[in-house]
């Protein structure tokens, strides 16, 4: 794709965030009802008091182009990923199959590989959102094993 004149590129983190959250919603949306995504996500989202920055990014205009931007503080860029990876917990706490649940982890996989995430941020990720609480029962290199396996992933 080349230069085009009439795009807006914007650089901006918070509407990054925005994107990969909508990334996150539209997987959950094309394999349950809209209902179940409401449910799902946007109780979270006003939880956690994101609903305002999901209304500025649903306002930018069509020529505008958020691109991956993301925090430089490592405890804002860790907020944001802990955000997407409760928003898969809360969506695979439903009982959907894995091809469903594989579905919507590939949107935050995406986001939290683009993060650029050090090995051990990863493995905090990858230990408490995707092993859950099987990985304190697990033998050392078990558990070790299967977070070198998750690396690949992210």
């Amino acid at each position: 794709m080349g230069w085009n004149p009439f795009i807006n590129r914007i650089y901006d983190e918070d509407l990054c965030f925005a994107q990969n959250i909508i990334a996150v919603t539209a997987a959950i949306a094309e394999v349950t009802s809209i209902e179940a995504t409401r449910a799902i996500v946007m109780s979270y989202v006003d939880q956690m008091g994101l609903r305002p920055l999901l209304e500025r990014y649903d306002n930018l205009g069509s020529r505008d182009e958020v691109q991956d931007c993301f925090p430089r503080n490592r405890d804002k860029l860790m907020s944001n990923a802990e955000f997407l990876c409760n928003l898969y917990k809360r969506f695979k706490s439903h009982g959907f199959t894995q091809n469903e649940e594989v579905h919507v982890l590939r949107p935050v996989r995406e986001a939290i590989r683009k993060m650029g995430f050090y090995y051990e941020e990863k493995k905090y990720l990858i230990t408490k959102y995707f092993l859950g609480e099987d990985a304190e029962d697990m033998h050392p290199e078990v558990l070790e094993y299967l977070v070198s396996q998750w690396m690949d992933l992210l």
